[in-house]
């Protein structure tokens, strides 16, 4: 026994998964509402190669499901987020979360473009390089993005931003499998 954990692969709405990790996450997605595509391609960025496991077109982020990060991975990220295209309606007070890690227990950890370099560790990536992120809702374009709470609630999707927002409700997990998916909605206080 070599105490290696090896992914099962799992089916869901007709797509076959290649860990029952992201198949759950697909289902969370789904429960949510939330516009997502499967390992869309794998493409270079610059010269690293990377098959994403999940795209969301809407908020047009990275999304890797992992249970645990290898320091391979670490090139990978850095590639990705050097090379990846600014998102729309991301600035100073927005920062351009382009990937975001989806974990075994829900949580979320999310990186900004130009935060990570290639010749970081795994420690720099997990610690210093990355934020805590939530799944965030627009309560306007009913979209769907990862974001960091401590920013602006600037929408990633359609770019609504009034100025002064606030938490209408928090929507808790769909899944019983993740207790700490938390999804909140926004609304603006000037209406």
């Amino acid at each position: 026994m070599t105490g290696i954990k090896r992914s099962i692969a799992t089916e869901y709405e007709g797509i076959t998964f290649r860990s029952k990790l992201e198949a759950d996450y697909a289902r969370c997605f789904d429960a949510l509402g939330v516009e997502w595509r499967y390992e869309p391609k794998g493409q270079y960025f610059g010269d690293q190669f990377y098959l994403v496991d999940f795209y969301l077109p809407r908020s047009r982020q990275w999304v890797e499901v992992k249970g645990v990060f290898e320091p391979a991975d670490v090139r990978k990220i850095a590639a990705l987020l050097e090379h990846v295209p600014a998102r729309p309606f991301t600035d100073e007070d927005c920062p351009d979360i382009a990937l975001v890690a989806c974990v075994p227990d829900g949580h979320f950890v999310g990186w900004a473009r130009g935060v990570v370099s290639r010749y970081d560790d795994l420690l720099t990536l997990s610690r210093r390089a990355s934020r805590d992120v939530e799944l965030l809702a627009c309560t306007e374009c009913e979209g769907w993005w990862f974001g960091d709470i401590q920013g602006s609630w600037k929408c990633q999707c359609c770019g609504a931003n009034e100025g002064g927002r606030h938490i209408l409700s928090s929507v808790g997990s769909p899944l019983p499998e993740f207790p700490n998916v938390h999804a909140l909605h926004f609304a603006s206080i000037l209406q």
